[in-house]
């Protein structure tokens, strides 16, 4: 029954039957609305893949339309599954509907939350998502463990294991990004067992979302690209086959896992050559947060490759990559990533001087059950 339940992105309180059968036949109107009007041309974004079906480049309001009004009908039939679902889900599909502008949602927060609201929520500056905006958020663009003991931010959640309830059963309750840690070996060499398979590849990005990071250095040519175990929800075929541990330890130990119940929510190794920059860009949503494992890092100098978040000359902050230190951060700001020109070989077995790392998205902490199921319905995986 569960599995049934996490399909169509809702997470059930119980195991009554009846309750069963009304959440599949209400959920899957979302999903049925969103068939229907997957082939209508959406609305594109800058920095944009190219890719229609692509959730953060081509969002459909539309079909946002219509999975809200399957999800006002099952908030009635089951609102057991969305009891503290937060009022404000209903106002971000507002402002995504009519298309209101971001300094429009920003300056209505400061203006009705200055004195009361928590300093750093959602919409700040640097703060643009291309989707989906759901204010009042906790919204800071780094989201490292040090930072987030010191500040109190939720997502401590996701760096360290919380108590199980003394009246529940003994389930694991966070520590996800712990439990990737220490997956680092297990993840490397099922990669690497693929790829010496020579069926195995990576497959580029559109290119208009990256370039060269000297271009007048004609000798290297820039590339990003990607082998997807969960594309935007879905878990991809490739999963069972080439990366059972990998995703054994996905789906069992990190219970904020976004991929599989919502379609912001995906899972993949990201593979960038030397002399590649992804441009500047923010990610479809604030409702998730995305983690860096990194796999394979190449040697030598690492002047000039980087992880950048943040606006510049506000909150931009550039961190480098190390094997098996994550990094956890909001995509819903701005972001780059570079990877400097080669200097030669680094004597390591770095991959001709690439860097993998595998990218996992994360439910926000601070979101509640309800609220999960309610964008889990707005957003099913495959939107």
């Amino acid at each position: 029954a569960r599995q049934d339940y996490r399909m169509l992105s809702l997470e059930p309180l119980d195991a009554d039957p009846t309750h069963l059968i009304a959440s599949l036949l209400c959920a899957g109107l979302a999903i049925i609305a969103w068939l229907r009007m997957r082939s209508r041309p959406g609305d594109a974004v800058g920095n944009c893949c190219g890719d229609p079906n692509c959730l953060r480049c081509f969002p459909r309001t539309e079909v946002l339309e219509s999975n809200a009004t399957a999800l006002r009908r099952l908030v009635r039939l089951e609102p057991d599954l969305f009891k503290d679902m937060r009022d404000e889900i209903w106002t971000a599909v507002e402002d995504t509907i009519s298309k209101r502008p971001m300094i429009e949602r920003r300056t209505k927060r400061e203006e009705a939350g200055s004195e009361t609201a928590p300093p750093l929520v959602a919409p700040q500056k640097g703060q643009d998502p291309t989707v989906f905006l759901l204010p009042g958020l906790e919204a800071v663009p780094w989201h490292d463990a040090e930072t987030c003991r010191r500040g109190s931010v939720c997502s401590i959640r996701l760096w360290e294991a919380l108590p199980a309830p003394r009246d529940g059963p003994p389930v694991r309750t966070g520590g996800d990004i712990e439990a990737l840690r220490e997956g680092v070996g297990v993840m490397t060499k099922e990669l690497r067992e693929y790829l010496a398979r020579g069926s195995g590849r990576f497959t580029p990005f559109d290119p208009a979302v990256y370039e060269r990071v000297a271009s007048a250095d004609q000798s290297e040519s820039a590339e990003w690209s990607s082998i997807y175990l969960f594309h935007q929800g879905v878990k991809q075929p490739v999963c069972a086959e080439h990366f059972p541990l990998t995703t054994d330890l996905l789906e069992s130990r990190c219970s904020h896992l976004m991929a599989g119940r919502c379609g912001f929510g995906s899972v993949y190794f990201s593979r960038l050559v030397p002399n590649t920059k992804v441009t500047e860009h923010c990610g479809p949503t604030n409702v998730r947060l995305r983690c860096h494992i990194p796999i394979i890092v190449p040697g030598g100098d690492s002047t000039g490759s980087y992880l950048s978040v943040g606006l510049p000359g506000v909150s931009e902050r550039r961190v480098g990559w190390e094997i098996g230190t994550p990094l956890l951060f909001d995509d819903s700001f701005l972001h780059s990533a570079a990877l400097a020109p080669s200097t030669g070989p680094s004597g390591v077995d770095d991959d001709d001087g690439a860097r993998v790392v595998l990218i996992v998205d994360f439910w926000h902490p601070s979101l509640s059950r309800g609220d999960r199921n309610a964008l889990g319905v707005l957003y099913p995986p495959g939107s």
